[in-house]
């Protein structure tokens, strides 16, 4: 009798109805969830996360090698690149010719597992594998760049405050590097000398001075 939750999966070699296994340890020598499986093919297919619903279809050792090298060659498209996991398999069934919805290494037969290496290798010849920088590649990057950062043109033109309605905001400040001498990038700060408003850019300052929709500091909007 069939238990209540588990899928009524027949075996694709033998025809037989597949065993609900609790635990894979008798399979891997360790307990990765929940199998269906058929003993006799060595033929199994493990289980989503929490659930008895299968990850694919069965597959006897000859297929789960196929299917290992599959994944091999195609999940670094998804791990190493900006292209997301979504848009990688989509890709993929656009190249194989299948449903996206179906694009699953866990449910591919042996033809469709070599397309798949053919295809991903094709792409890695074509000079499209381009790793993503360690985070400490990035972050040297990123020191480079405001170690060699232009600063910024102050003979522009000061826009108005709109504090006060006056005219000539001045440099407040120009700074380059952090409490520890090291270069930051460039930091410039208007000021108003009449009601003493400041903000972190001429674009904040022709908004507001500090974030409000009336502008101004809290002492220039009681002097109004």
């Amino acid at each position: 009798m069939k238990r209540p939750g588990i899928h009524d999966i027949r075996c694709p070699y033998c025809g037989r109805r597949a065993d609900f296994l609790e635990s894979s340890a008798r399979l891997y020598g360790r307990d990765y969830g929940p199998v269906y499986a058929c003993l006799p093919c060595r033929a199994w297919v493990g289980c989503h996360d929490g659930t008895t619903n299968p990850l694919g279809t069965m597959a006897d050792e000859h297929l789960r090698g196929m299917r290992r090298r599959a994944h091999e060659a195609f999940d670094p498209i998804w791990r190493l690149n900006a292209m997301s996991r979504r848009s990688a398999h989509k890709w993929l069934a656009d190249q194989i010719g299948v449903e996206a919805r179906d694009c699953h290494i866990a449910m591919m037969d042996a033809d469709q597992c070599h397309l798949v290496e053919a295809v991903a290798m094709r792409w890695r010849e074509e000079g499209h594998m381009k790793p993503k920088a360690s985070r400490a590649d990035r972050r040297a990057e990123r020191r480079e760049k405001a170690a060699t950062a232009t600063p910024p043109d102050l003979n522009r033109a000061n826009p108005d405050c709109r504090a006060c309605g006056g005219r000539g905001l001045g440099v407040a400040m120009v700074d380059g590097t952090d409490d520890k001498g090291r270069r930051r990038g460039w930091t410039v700060r208007l000021a108003c000398p009449a009601c003493r408003a400041s903000s972190a850019s001429d674009a904040d300052h022709k908004g507001n001075h500090d974030g409000t929709k009336e502008g101004g500091s809290a002492d220039s909007r009681k002097e109004r």
